[in-house]
């Protein structure tokens, strides 16, 4: 059932059952499906050129008469995992089930062919059949390590007008022992622009404009490619990790103008897989350019890979990120999770994906989406990939005016307290009164097309 203990009870079996790092024998039972060696640059790119030619592949299959609802079966099962793992995906344009974890949800959604479980996709037609005349890919970071990849970026989708259509997205990799690389978490979101939702209408806000400061690259010295190691992660640790990110919020909410900037990188150093050297280095095995983090209201400068730009998207004052304005140094007086998922994708990482509401003093709640990476590091747990988004809400009211963003940001608390969080806190913060969480202009968002959510 869809109650809180329900839920509890769910994700407490999930951990229970194997949710923590695995080592020795159980991890080479549980990953046989998969090919552990250490993933390149050059295998993320062509799986995402390879997920962008299917996109388009199904438009003209369908504008030349064919199959084309087999085309996007095809495409999902050679793309996504799902025949050996939890999959969760989080579609741009999906509002009333935002999270997709089913085969039938996935294809649903591109295509629009189960209209009795899935109205909404009926509703936009079903993403893929637009159809596209191209996509690209403006990857602003990825991770790679052994059998696993993260990448975070921009993706851009050319109509047949040639008008172009951009989102952000999020993307987990594993690789199975065919070789190929498969999708295993996948969010997509539309860029912030201005309120607490998101859609696809046109934003009177200045874009972003990656350039090459912007988009970094993977590609460290061989010397820094380290192999995979056994690592161990205690129940201990794990709540030391929810301790530690407890203690840093109500630390940072609380620092004087003299200590926050000081607390506030104290608290990224130790919540996110950020270094302060000189080149990054990533947590061992992995290969990085910095931790990838996409915060909820961040437009201009979206991704924030590098130690100063967290520290800037928590409390401000930084030139370079001239939007900020500090939202972590807001009170909040409760944090809650509705998790549509957990899925441990190898011995070294882990992920999740979920709504969570944020209280703020005067008791209102507000509501974003979140994807989370995990990876161990020196014994600690930390974030090597976060994506917060506003859902998605095509009834909503139109985008602000630019002008109207500085007083706006007054008003509503955005999910950018949200640090160096462990899977426990997960199942200790979580709560699930719906009635609290509504939208204003929208019907309350359901949780997940997933019928393994229960007790």
């Amino acid at each position: 059932n869809n109650t809180p203990m329900g839920c509890l009870v769910w994700i407490a079996a999930m951990l229970l059952s194997g949710c923590g790092w695995a080592d020795g024998a159980n991890a080479e039972l549980k990953y046989s499906s998969q090919d552990m060696t250490d993933i390149t640059e050059e295998e993320v790119r062509a799986a995402q050129q390879a997920w962008g030619n299917s996109i388009g592949d199904i438009g003209r299959v369908e504008v030349a008469g064919g199959d084309f609802e087999a085309r996007a079966g095809a495409f999902v099962d050679s793309l996504y995992a799902l025949d050996f793992t939890d999959v969760l995906f989080k579609p741009t344009m999906a509002e009333r089930i935002p999270f997709r974890t089913t085969r039938s949800g996935i294809v649903s959604y591109f295509v629009a062919n189960a209209p009795a479980a899935f109205p909404e996709d009926v509703a936009h037609g079903g993403f893929a059949r637009k159809p596209w005349r191209g996509v690209r890919f403006e990857v602003a970071g990825n991770w790679l390590g052994p059998g696993a990849a993260l990448s975070m970026g921009h993706y851009i989708f050319t109509d047949m007008n040639d008008t172009e259509h951009i989102a952000e997205f999020s993307m987990a990799y594993v690789r199975d022992i065919s070789k190929r690389l498969r999708i295993a978490l996948h969010h997509s979101s539309f860029p912030f622009c201005g309120e607490e939702f998101v859609s696809s209408r046109s934003c009177n806000l200045p874009r972003a404009q990656l350039d090459a400061h912007s988009v970094l690259r993977s590609a460290l010295p061989e010397e820094h490619k380290r192999r995979l190691q056994a690592v161990g992660v205690t129940s201990n640790v794990v709540l030391n990790s929810e301790q530690t990110w407890g203690a840093g919020i109500i630390d940072l909410g609380n620092a004087s103008a003299a200590e926050m900037h000081g607390q506030a990188v104290d608290f990224v150093e130790h919540s996110y897989a950020y270094s302060s050297t000189t080149p990054y280095h990533a947590p061992t095995p992995w290969i990085a350019p910095g931790c990838l983090f996409k915060p909820t209201k961040a437009r201009l400068r979206p991704f924030r890979t590098s130690l100063a730009g967290a520290v800037s998207y928590f409390v401000g004052h930084d030139a370079t990120f001239a939007e900020d304005h500090g939202f972590a140094l807001q009170p909040w007086i409760e944090v809650g999770f509705e998790p549509a998922g957990i899925t441990q994708l190898t011995p070294l990482l882990t992920v999740t994906m979920g709504h969570y509401f944020f209280t703020a003093t005067d008791n209102t709640k507000h509501k974003a989406e979140f994807s989370l990476a995990f990876v161990p590091d020196a014994g600690n747990l930390v974030i090597a990939l976060h994506h917060s988004s506003f859902p998605c809400c095509s009834t909503c009211g139109s985008a602000l005016q630019a002008d109207a963003v500085a007083d706006a940001s007054v008003s509503w608390a955005v999910a950018t307290i949200f640090g160096g969080l462990s899977l426990s806190l997960l199942i200790i913060s979580i709560r699930m009164n719906y009635s609290k969480h509504r939208m204003s202009g929208s019907e309350p968002l359901l949780h997940a097309d997933v019928g393994h959510i229960a007790s």
